[in-house]
């Protein structure tokens, strides 16, 4: 009886093998020159830049026009491509952007705005790095010559000013009409925004934003439709607008999380620091992950990676409401400690414990990661990454002070894995199975889209060598089964037709090799033989199964684990690869016939 049971079992382990049979069935850079006349210029010539400070510089945007409208223009930044003019003039492609606002700056970033003349070409003569023109603040200092045009930087809230004013020349080559083309940049020390228009030497307007206006830049042409007769009201005016933030705060979220919650109602609008609430923050807090087990490396790895988004915000007043938001320009310092693992922060290469960077705030998420990079311990290992989030600048005699903050990731390692355990009777044919993919199983995400159930849920943990006389395409690693004791033997696979004989190495009674393949996928419906890819005639596909069997019961104690190739590929010495099966064979006691007694007739 125990071997008609021992053969149905047999079938049963064997489903898998019974299902493959049964399948046999306008990039460019920007360029510019500068003046070199000396800080104390107000008229020809230019203020000299300064070289310790950050300023606009942003990509192509997609589709831009190659002809622009007249009018003044701000130099894109933010989102991705900052660097500094001062220190690498060439670098990146910037684009000219016809929006009202740049609010997104923090003080001491240096801002650029340029102008595309149109008809009216005395305004690039005046406003050239050499030309007669200069530039007009709110205070009335850096005054052009009358009569000739003049940038003018006027303030209208908060409390801005203009430092390091220059002209300059720069030029664009991804745009037809902006070669040689006059701009002006600048910072400020001090919150607020500011108002940027050109105006004639009798202080009316000569230019203002290229938003399709009436009077972007004028008189475009002798009896044209842009004549800008003077005097023109505010209505009329539409000047570039230019805002400073001071840092707010700085923010550690979970990706994808904001940052920010506006409290107030029945209208919430985030524009006081009493209505605009931190949320989702992980500074200074510890997170907690669960690595697994890796048995190609002896290893303990997270699944995945800890996507993280740092936030730096900023504040200014506006001239009708308060700004909280990203900001372009803050210096964002940050450094990896711990006992294992990397960080990856703005696109670094992975950093590991003592490593650091630096980069520049582009007006949205740091977006980083933190992994563990197979850490060697089960328990204590830790990655800690720290960011201290300066200004651009230095800002006036006594800076604010730099805003720090971190989060740690704690790996916690898996339980231990536990004994699998068999009962059978005495005379079963018992597979010993171990699935060695990471994640095990298969019919995962890859398989959703066809419905299709031969796709791994993983990949091999384990890598392999290629094995002379075997499928060179692939690559094998050997998986040796040692049992400890009890009673039984391991079986070649002779009841599998002899297909897998010779991926089973049965060098005694207590020990046998199993060779495996690195291919992760069991069977492919679409070949089921494998061919070059793996499946059935190529042996098992990182999944090793040993055979065996015992007439007489008791306890048995197997252990497999990977082991070397003789000869072939490196040695394995330092191997924590061991999985443990404990069979229990049984067998009848006795059987007893009596007669039941004590038996009712039903009524």
């Amino acid at each position: 009886m125990s071997k008609a049971i021992a053969q149905t079992v047999s079938g049963k382990r064997f489903y898998w093998l019974a299902a493959i049979l049964a399948a046999f069935a306008v990039l460019a850079g920007a360029q510019f020159t500068a003046g070199t006349a000396s800080a104390e210029s107000t008229g020809s010539g230019a203020l000299s830049p300064r070289s310790d400070v950050q300023s606009d510089v942003q990509p192509q945007a997609p589709n831009l026009p190659s002809i622009l409208p007249p009018g003044i223009y701000h130099v894109a930044s933010g989102n991705g491509g900052l660097n500094t003019f001062d220190s690498d003039p060439a670098a990146g492609n910037v684009a000219l952007v016809a929006q009202r606002d740049r609010d997104t700056n923090l003080i001491g970033w240096v801002h650029t705005v340029c102008v595309i003349h149109g008809a009216n070409s005395d305004i690039d003569a005046s406003l050239d790095t050499a030309g007669p023109g200069g530039i007009i603040a709110s205070s009335g200092s850096l005054l052009g010559v009358p009569g000739q045009y003049n940038w003018r930087i006027q303030d209208v809230s908060g409390t801005p000013n203009v430092v390091g004013a220059a002209k300059l020349t720069r030029s664009f080559p991804i745009y037809a009409n902006a070669q040689d083309i006059p701009c002006v940049r600048w910072y400020s020390e001090r919150p607020g925004e500011q108002d940027v228009t050109i105006v004639d030497g009798s202080g009316d307007l000569a230019a203002d934003l290229a938003d399709g206006g009436g009077n972007d830049v004028c008189p475009d042409a002798p009896g044209g439709p842009n004549e800008c007769t003077p005097p023109l009201g505010p209505d009329h005016i539409t000047p570039a607008v230019k805002e400073w933030n001071v840092l707010d705060r700085t923010v550690i979220t979970l990706r994808g999380l904001a940052p920010l919650n506006a409290t107030n109602s029945p209208a919430p609008s985030c524009q006081t620091p009493a209505t605009c609430a931190t949320i989702n923050n992980l500074d200074g807090t510890t997170l907690t992950r669960s690595t697994r087990f890796n048995p190609g490396n002896s290893r303990y790895d997270f699944p995945g990676e800890v996507l993280l988004s740092e936030h730096v915000i900023g504040t200014h007043t506006t001239a009708t409401a308060v700004f909280f938001g990203h900001v372009v320009g803050a210096n964002v310092a940050w450094r990896v400690s711990g006992t294992c693992g990397v960080a990856v922060v703005g696109g670094s290469a992975p950093t590991g414990p003592g490593g650091s960077g630096s980069l520049v705030s582009d007006g949205g998420p740091i977006l980083f990661s933190i992994d563990t990079n197979n850490c060697s311990q089960r328990i204590g290992d830790w990655t800690r990454v720290d960011f201290v989030t300066t200004y651009p600048a230095i800002i006036g005699s006594f800076p604010p002070g730099p805003i720090n903050e971190w989060v740690r990731v704690n790996w916690v390692g898996p339980e231990p894995a536990a004994k699998q355990v068999f009962l059978a009777w005495a005379g079963d044919r018992i597979v010993l199975e171990h699935d060695w993919r990471l994640p095990p199983g298969d019919g995962g995400p890859l398989a959703a889209p066809t419905g299709r159930v031969d796709q791994p849920l993983g990949t091999c943990a384990i890598d392999g060598v290629a094995v002379p006389g075997r499928n060179q395409n692939l690559r094998f690693f050997l998986i040796k089964y040692v049992k400890s004791g009890g009673p039984g033997t391991f079986l070649p696979a002779t009841d599998l037709l002899g297909v897998l004989d010779p991926f089973i190495d049965v060098l005694s009674p207590d020990e046998v090799n199993i060779l495996v393949s690195t291919n992760p996928k069991q069977f492919d419906l679409a070949d089921p033989l494998g061919g070059d890819a793996g499946g059935i005639l190529n042996g098992f596909t990182c999944i090793s199964r040993a055979l065996f069997e015992s007439e007489d019961e008791g306890e048995v104690d197997i252990e497999a684990f990977q082991t070397g190739f003789e000869g072939i590929g490196p040695q394995i010495f330092d191997n924590q690869t061991k999985i443990a099966f404990v069979i229990y064979f049984m067998k009848f006691e006795d059987v007893k016939v009596s007669l039941v007694t004590a038996v009712s007739k039903p009524t």
